[in-house]
């Protein structure tokens, strides 16, 4: 059978495709050249903070901004904005999303990479590859459009820059490893 993870994963897929699917109008707030431009201001704050990352924290802004252009143009969702594992509740093998405050619209793989983040840095070690497998394949059942690969990666390399930025600045416990880790995760090929 199904492992409890995975069927709590399931769930949040789930939940998070009933969001984006959702047929509500909004001005698209999350703009791709502000999401760059954020990106190179966390990173330069972060370079300043750890000289031996500079380099890859530099390496992957540019990615981004270079690759930006190139992206295709994705429908717009309804996002929650900050999508983890630790906004949602599971009962009965659903999800409940909660925490608002972040609600904007953009392209779904916003959402889905930050989420994936969230398995690879949030869960234990060993179990996220797994558990992104199964949100992704949910996903790919639930959504109304095809999870495109390019958006994906280009979401998760940002998002990932947001993470360790938001890991330095609330100056968590091991912030500097998250940091590392999140920069090595986002220089991966």
């Amino acid at each position: 059978g199904e492992s409890a993870q995975d069927v709590a994963v399931r769930a949040m897929a789930r939940s998070l495709c009933a969001l984006h699917s959702a047929g509500l109008g909004y001005e698209r707030i999350t703009l791709r050249e502000q999401l760059v431009f954020e990106a190179r201001k966390r990173a330069t704050k972060l370079a300043a903070a750890y000289d031996e990352l500079a380099p890859a924290l530099d390496s992957v802004v540019e990615i981004c901004a270079q690759q930006r252009e190139a992206l295709p143009v994705a429908e717009a969702a309804l996002l929650h904005g900050d999508a983890h594992i630790n906004q949602f509740l599971i009962a009965d093998g659903e999800a409940v999303m909660f925490d608002f405050d972040e609600l904007t619209c953009g392209d779904a793989e916003h959402d889905l990479a930050n989420f994936i983040i969230s398995l690879q840095l949030d869960t234990p070690s060993g179990s996220e590859r797994d558990a992104i497998a199964s949100f992704l394949h949910e996903c790919a059942q639930c959504m109304t459009r095809p999870v495109d690969p390019a958006l994906l990666l280009w979401h998760y390399r940002v998002q990932l820059n947001s993470k360790a930025y938001r890991a330095f600045w609330r100056q968590a416990p091991h912030a500097q490893a998250i940091v590392a880790r999140a920069v090595a995760l986002a220089s991966e090929k």
